[in-house]
């Protein structure tokens, strides 16, 4: 089987704009159908956000908090997903293999988003290279979505967390470099 992707991460992270406050997710940058933003609450990690037609929102960024990518797919329609429990998904990027991972359900102001993390930048290659994302359910289609632009979004995805990495810093000013044993201050 294609690399599992790793389990969903417990930080709730917000949708864009429809399900949080908007300073929490600033806008970086319009391309094409895609928003690029930027979510505060994981640490400045970038991500780029769609909506479709038939109510799907797709959602694919960087947690600072974790280091990991993640990915996220809800629809108000989905109303029998039941928060915290666990759903065994495939995603397919245009013709590659099948991704394969357990998505968590996060409640998101009362629509409930399947949520996977990933470490592997094949993902957002995939992503890039792809025109098309399938997403399957036990074998049955659960949606399927144009991913229109994709290559652009991701390289502005990619600018945007190099700015956000360069401007946040480092957390801790005492913590690099190492201090020197006469002066502990010196930098």
């Amino acid at each position: 089987m294609r690399a599992t992707i790793v389990g969903a991460f417990a930080a709730l992270f917000l949708f864009g704009v429809t399900t949080s406050k908007a300073e929490d997710t600033p806008l970086w940058k319009t391309i094409g159908s895609w928003q690029i933003r930027i979510d505060t609450t994981l640490h400045n990690g970038c991500f780029m956000f769609g909506t479709y037609e038939h109510g799907d929102v797709f959602r694919i960024g960087f947690n600072r908090q974790n280091s990991k990518g993640y990915l996220m797919v809800a629809n108000a329609n989905w109303k029998s997903l039941e928060k915290d429990n666990k759903y065994p998904l495939e995603l397919q990027f245009g013709t590659n293999t099948p991704w394969n991972g357990d998505a968590t359900v996060l409640d998101m102001s009362g629509v409930m988003a399947l949520t996977l993390s990933f470490t592997s930048s094949d993902m957002m290659q995939e992503l890039a290279d792809s025109s098309s994302l399938t997403i399957k359910y036990q074998g049955t289609l659960v949606t399927q979505m144009a991913l229109t632009g994709s290559r652009a979004a991701v390289n502005e995805l990619i600018q945007c967390q190099k700015a956000a990495d360069a401007a946040t810093g480092p957390s801790d000013p005492f913590a690099q470099p190492a201090p020197s044993p006469s002066d502990p201050f010196k930098r």
